[in-house]
């Protein structure tokens, strides 16, 4: 959360000249309530078995840019299917960036900064698996720049 996942891979889209598609809004449209809502009356679990379910959805149509939740590919075996459907990029901002950006506090999962650091070391290595590794501090035209010149290497 709070690396510019959306806003990249908005622009990342445009860039490719590819949909892009942000897992959180499909799975509210999905679901037909918000993220939040989904959370408070369902719990996480029904919120991460809506979210598997959308990704797959996803994974099955046509060629898009995917903004995934932070959680999503931390859930078992969604890593690798992310990384075997596409080029999976990983937006890598320190922490204390992190959480500069989301004092927001809408965050389902930001409690406090302790349990949002543990919640950070805990998925950094799943993150790490990710095809391409970028600076997620930087401006986002310098991002896409980035990653456009990354996955024209990897084709």
């Amino acid at each position: 959360m709070g690396v510019g996942k959306t806003t990249v891979g908005q622009a990342l889209g445009q860039a490719l000249k590819l949909p892009f598609l942000d897992l959180d809004h499909v799975v509210v449209e999905q679901e037909s309530c918000s993220i939040e809502m989904l959370f408070s009356e369902r719990g996480e679990r029904a919120f991460r078995d809506a979210e598997k379910n959308a990704l797959n959805r996803v994974l099955s149509g046509a060629p898009c840019v995917l903004s995934c939740g932070g959680g999503t590919p931390c859930q078992p075996g969604l890593m690798q299917q992310l990384n075997d459907w596409g080029h999976t990029i990983f937006l890598n901002a320190p922490f204390a960036v992190i959480a500069e950006r989301a004092v927001d506090g809408g965050r389902p999962l930001w409690r406090n900064r302790s349990e949002a650091l543990t919640l950070y070391e805990k998925r950094l290595p799943v993150y790490k698996k990710a095809h391409i590794h970028l600076d997620a501090a930087q401006p986002v035209s310098v991002i896409v720049d980035a990653a456009v010149r990354c996955l024209e290497l990897r084709q």
